[in-house]
């Protein structure tokens, strides 16, 4: 998914988040865009862009000598979430600075893509 802007020399920064809390997640994704707003931008786009989770089960029997048919299911989710920031580097350089420098809470981890010179 490629986004085109009218104005040359625009950045499109690509942060994504993931959890295995939901709630934790939309948490940060506020946190980001808050962040980006107390930099002094008022992007021209933003987006919060749910992805699907990702849902690992186990299976593990209780007993391991006796009734083979008797077993515990586990599951664990990913919930994760990207955040795209279209914005002007020239203007804005302190941006992904801040971006970088971002104290998410526990539990939560991010990359941050940059994908320079949309035209």
């Amino acid at each position: 998914m490629t986004g085109k802007l009218t104005e040359k020399g625009h950045t499109k920064v690509r942060i994504k988040l993931w959890a295995y809390k939901s709630c934790d997640v939309v948490n940060a994704s506020l946190n980001v865009i808050e962040t980006v707003h107390k930099a002094g931008y008022s992007p021209a786009k933003e987006h919060t862009i749910t992805l699907p989770n990702q849902k690992r089960i186990y299976c593990i029997l209780r007993s391991p000598h006796v009734d083979k048919d008797s077993r515990e299911h586990f599951e664990i989710r990913r919930h994760s979430r990207f955040v795209e920031i279209y914005y002007n580097l020239e203007e804005y350089p302190n941006i992904l600075d801040s971006l970088m420098n971002l104290d998410l809470r526990p539990g939560v981890s991010s990359i941050i893509f940059v994908d320079p010179n949309l035209e």
